[in-house]
């Protein structure tokens, strides 16, 4: 029998016999907190009962006491650690389904970073969502509407009449807003949305069933306010699931303090996970260009946004005579344009003109599209 077969056999054995301290060491040593978590939703030891405090005499370890102590924090939230632009939100959103389907009634409240432009762009992300659920299904919790497709409130009463809606087509399952002290306290105050919900739930008098937070980008804002006491707080409810962030800088999330119930909770690094078909910086062999500009050369001014275009494609267009073959077919090829939106439209052109069977996504256009030729060398936009 493999150890991992013994260890689950120990388990079931565990949920009919009383646990000795040496059977839980055992267990915490070969499968960490992962094993100590499947003891607790065994119901095997109570989380908060005492304290496993390790102890080097010698070559030895003793257990001063009988259980572990888990925190909420290390129970129920999740940090999903993934660089910008690896898909963190195409992530989420898979992550909100799969909870919707798992818990069925359930309200996720999702902070974003604090603009209205961050709120709108991870609100348009969830069209998937909306066409699963229905348009109603998403509300966004703003001081203004900024021209998103969802339901708009400003503020708790308009958001709560919503969630009290008896029509379950239309009560939102998703509230969208921007991470901000108001924000906070509106929804994971000592008197929040959260809060009065979770009474709710537990009295039987509420539609939903689980709640589940998630923290877009939480590095930006987790040292904000009172909002880790708020997170810790909320976490102890036990319609609150699971507390969910996304980072692609986690450092600031972690704290060292020992008496800090952020030490030590679960991490998973999605880059890990994902990086088979990816390629990043490291992957290429670099080959520098340095005789396009001459040594007199000077930067243009801020506001010469003409010289800096044109620099721009002169440079691209060197670059493509320099090494004709970069555009050669099954080849995937990164070429950043100027901030001036037509810069992007004379790229698409250039490239078509050294590989008009190229593909072409185009991101900072005048619209995001993909562009290429049919036979008739009509240029197809998507």
């Amino acid at each position: 029998m493999n150890s991992a077969t013994e260890n689950n056999s120990a388990m079931s054995d565990f949920n009919s016999a009383t646990i000795t301290d040496a059977e839980i060491h055992k267990i915490f040593e070969s499968e960490g907190i992962s094993g100590i978590r499947k003891l607790i939703n065994n119901h095997v030891i109570q989380p908060a009962s005492a304290v496993i405090q390790p102890c080097s005499v010698g070559k030895s370890t003793i257990i001063i006491n009988t259980t572990i102590r888990i925190n909420n924090i290390e129970k129920k939230f999740i940090l999903y650690i993934l660089p910008t632009q690896y898909g963190k939100t195409f992530l989420t959103i898979k992550k909100i389904k799969k909870q919707i389907d798992d818990y069925k009634e359930t309200i996720h409240f999702i902070f974003t970073m604090n603009t209205i432009n961050n709120n709108k762009q991870f609100a348009h992300r969830l069209h998937a969502l909306a066409e699963e659920y229905g348009q109603n299904s998403i509300v966004v919790f703003a001081s203004r509407n900024d021209g998103h497709p969802y339901r708009h409130v400003s503020t708790i009463e308009e958001l709560e009449y919503l969630m009290n809606k008896s029509d379950q087509n239309e009560r939102p399952k998703i509230v969208v807003m921007c991470s901000n002290l108001y924000r906070f306290s509106d929804i994971m105050g000592d008197k929040g949305i959260i809060y009065e919900l979770n009474k709710k739930i537990q009295d039987g008098t509420s539609y939903y069933k689980a709640i589940i937070p998630i923290f877009d980008e939480i590095h930006k804002y987790i040292n904000e306010g009172n909002m880790r006491k708020q997170i810790e707080f909320i976490s102890e409810f036990d319609s609150v699931k699971e507390c969910i962030g996304t980072t692609g800088t986690p450092g600031s999330v972690w704290e060292t303090d020992p008496e800090s119930k952020w030490q030590h909770f679960n991490a998973v690094n999605l880059r890990e996970l994902l990086t088979e078909d990816y390629c990043g910086c490291d992957d290429h062999v670099w080959n520098t260009v340095d005789d396009y500009f001459n040594d007199n050369y000077k930067k243009p001014g801020l506001f010469d946004n003409e010289t800096k275009c044109n620099d721009v494609l002169g440079f691209i267009n060197h670059v493509l005579k320099k090494f004709p073959d970069i555009l050669n077919d099954y080849g995937y090829w990164f070429i950043p344009g100027s901030h001036i939106k037509r810069s992007h439209n004379i790229i698409q052109d250039t490239i078509l003109k050294h590989n008009s069977e190229a593909v072409i996504f185009v991101y900072n256009g005048d619209r995001k599209e993909m562009i290429f030729l049919q036979e008739n060398r009509k240029k197809i936009f998507l």
